[in-house]
């Protein structure tokens, strides 16, 4: 869903509304100069949980880098974009450089994006397609539709729950059945 805007708002601005009391318990992202609110569902829930628990162990065991869940991304330059990605994994390679209090400043390596009821198919793919251009390596968007789409610079492939997902480049190695991303 996204909430009315006079004109687009800057992240200055989404800063202030974010921060205010009345909205501390609202997941909201800024997309292109508008407010995109995330509602928080079971199966939505349930998909990044699993996502953030088998890319975090996967990393962990090899000490890859830094997986976190909700992180919040503000590209210096881009000043109408603002996004917590479901999940995302940043490579030491990279630097994983982080503050504690601070989003993070460059795109990771990897993010999964697990779809809101509100969230459109086209707003899923656009988001994607930012991702990659602002430098992430891989970007895998999970559908309320029991699909994942996974987006690198190079390629776009659909998998349905008969298939595996694969950390491709950016995770060599890794698989995880789609079928354990959906709950039930």
């Amino acid at each position: 869903m996204y909430l009315p805007t006079q004109g687009r708002m800057t992240r200055t601005d989404f800063h202030r509304l974010v921060t205010s009391a009345e909205n501390q318990d609202q997941a909201l992202e800024l997309f292109d100069g508008t407010i995109c609110r995330r509602k928080v569902s079971p199966g939505r829930t349930y998909a990044a949980a699993v996502a953030c628990a088998v890319v975090g162990r996967y990393v962990e065991e090899r000490a890859l880098g830094c997986v976190f869940s909700r992180l919040g991304i503000e590209i210096p330059g881009e000043p109408y974009f603002m996004f917590a990605p479901d999940v995302s994994f940043v490579s030491y390679e990279r630097g994983a450089v982080f503050g504690w209090d601070m989003p993070l400043l460059y795109m990771p390596d990897l993010v999964v994006e697990i779809q809101s009821p509100e969230q459109s198919d086209k707003l899923m793919r656009d988001k994607g397609d930012y991702y990659l251009k602002h430098g992430c390596r891989q970007a895998v968007l999970v559908y309320a539709k029991r699909i994942v789409e996974v987006l690198t610079p190079d390629d776009r492939h659909l998998l349905t729950v008969d298939d595996t997902l694969s950390g491709g480049d950016v995770l060599p190695g890794f698989a995880v059945e789609v079928a354990k991303l959906f709950a039930g």
